[in-house]
């Protein structure tokens, strides 16, 4: 599809947003940017990475961005709406992980590349500039080393929003989830807690307010799994089989299953979102589906969703299609994303469900909307419903010269 050929109103976009519902001018050489969440000001932070041009070559650099309501960049925060830098000066840095404070504050985890690659963090105020009683001016560089690889040399689309999971637990601990480790740190940065699970890949997150861990990805038996710890960072017994709940949508040798992500609701209880296939070694993903599953606080299967069964996505064009990203909208709505179609040329994937497991006539085409954007292949990675129901996704399309690409839909 040729950019200029984009009509806003058949994809469903928000002519009142950017240009023609869509932003996409994020600093040069943009990853897909996460949306972190809206401040008490209704203004939309998202975080990523970048790679801009310096004395002639590239430098890889965090990035955090501030928009109004009409999807113009804030004036008032960072640079034009922009924060653009590295942990040091003229080094390469990597935003892995990013959270919105509740006092409004910004916190960005990522990769410092000095000597080596080590954890970093930085905390900004609400204005974008970096929060000097926080480390060492507002940046604190941990001994640990990162996950990350070698800097990235070249612009290439990243197949993931930020990499880290990351949550905020009630006194403001960090949390952070890698492979099967989880990390806890203080709010100043500080390790003071690690542990490994029994996952093969933590895929998402979470804190409750009593400072219980909830994580959830999949294992070595490509097995969904949902894992719950105790603040101490044993398991939770009262969770699962001791902590623990694994589960397959699909039976058979080569089924798989895999939670992407979770809404972790306030009484414990979750909604988790993923892929489904019912053969991992079909050619070009063509069996992969959507799945969704919610479970009570217990690790029980919530019986008013589905009947406690997962929902497998099916679209009416038959295609495949997977899900990234999970938001809990009102009391009885889900907003999830992802892709749909062929490995390496799919068109990007939102839904609308409701808590009962099916899918929300009232959105797009019965529930589902497909939207090209580009020639290429195309993907939403995060999505935050505004208060006034529009959905704010964002993700890997392309529009121009980089991935980075976020758009409201009109619908509500």
């Amino acid at each position: 599809m040729s950019h200029s050929t984009i009509d806003p109103s058949k994809q469903g976009f928000d002519p009142d947003f950017a240009n023609r519902g869509m932003f996409y001018e994020f600093a040069q050489g943009s990853s897909p940017m996460k949306i972190l969440g809206r401040t008490t000001g209704g203004k939309i932070l998202l975080a990523g990475s970048a790679l801009p041009e310096v004395a002639g070559k590239p430098l890889s650099q965090f990035q955090l961005v501030q928009l109004l309501e009409d999807g113009t960049p804030d004036p008032d925060f960072g640079t034009s709406g922009f924060v653009v830098g590295g942990f040091k000066e003229n080094h390469h840095a990597y935003t892995d992980g990013a959270n919105l404070l509740k006092d409004g504050k910004i916190l960005l985890i990522g990769t410092h590349w000095g000597a080596l690659n080590q954890l970093a963090f930085a905390r900004f105020l609400a204005d974008g500039s970096l929060d000097q009683t926080f480390g060492d001016g507002g940046v604190y560089i941990t001994p640990i080393p990162s996950a990350s690889g070698a800097p990235p040399t070249t612009r290439q689309s990243s197949r993931n929003a930020l990499s880290l999971p990351t949550a905020i637990g009630p006194n403001g601990e960090i949390i952070t989830a890698s492979g099967l480790r989880v990390r806890r740190y203080t709010s100043d940065g500080k390790e003071d807690m690690h542990f490994d699970t029994q996952l093969r890949s933590i895929n998402a997150v979470g804190v409750s307010a009593t400072g219980k861990i909830t994580v959830a990805g999949v294992n070595r038996q490509r097995q969904g799994v949902i894992a719950r710890f105790k603040a101490n960072g044993t398991p939770d017994n009262t969770f699962g089989d001791n902590g623990y709940l694994a589960f397959s949508v699909f039976k058979g040798r080569d089924a798989g299953t895999v939670v992407n992500c979770m809404a972790l609701r306030d009484d414990d209880s979750i909604f988790v979102a993923g892929i489904a296939d019912p053969d991992i070694f079909t050619p070009d993903r063509a069996t992969e589906r959507g799945m969704l599953a919610a479970f009570n606080s217990n690790g029980s299967p919530n019986l008013v969703f589905n009947g406690g069964e997962p929902v497998v996505t099916e679209l009416p064009s038959g295609q495949s299609c997977r899900w990234k990203d999970i938001y809990h909208s009102l009391p009885d709505r889900l907003v999830v994303v992802g892709s749909t179609g062929k490995h390496g040329s799919e068109s990007s994937l939102v839904a609308r469900y409701k808590t009962s497991g099916e899918t929300d006539p009232s959105f797009g085409n019965n529930g589902h909307r497909v939207t090209d954007i580009s020639s290429d292949r195309e993907e939403w990675l995060s999505v935050l419903v505004q208060p006034n129901n529009k959905i704010l996704v964002s993700g890997d399309c392309t529009f121009k010269t980089d991935p980075a690409t976020v758009v409201r839909y009109q619908e509500t």
